[in-house]
C-alpha cells in the first residue's frame, strides 16, 4: 500500500501501532505526529475514536493508547487493525 492510499479504519476498531517498523525518512518528525508520539512503543493496542477530519481525512484517526491512556491524531500508514 502506497503512503498516500487510504486506510479504511472505522471508529470503535482495535489497532496496534506500527509506526517503527516504518523507514525513518517515511515517519512523519514529533511536530506533525505530535510530542506524545515518541511514547508509543511497537505494537502498542488501541482504539480508533475518531476521524480527522480536514487535509488528513482518511489518512489520520484519533486513537486512544490503552498503555499510555492518550488520545493521539495517528496517521493509517501506523496502525494494523487487531483481530
Amino acid at each position: 500500500m502506497e503512503n498516500n492510499e487510504e486506510r479504511l479504519f472505522e471508529v470503535g476498531e482495535l489497532v496496534k501501532f506500527t509506526g517503527h517498523n516504518i523507514p525513518a525518512s517515511l515517519i512523519p518528525p514529533i511536530y506533525i505526529l505530535g510530542r506524545n508520539s515518541y511514547l508509543q512503543n511497537k505494537l502498542d493496542l488501541g482504539i480508533i475514536v475518531s476521524r480527522v477530519s480536514g487535509y488528513y481525512e482518511g489518512k489520520a484517526f484519533k486513537v486512544y493508547w490503552f498503555r499510555t491512556r492518550l488520545i493521539t491524531e495517528t496517521f493509517a500508514t501506523h496502525l494494523m487493525w487487531v483481530y
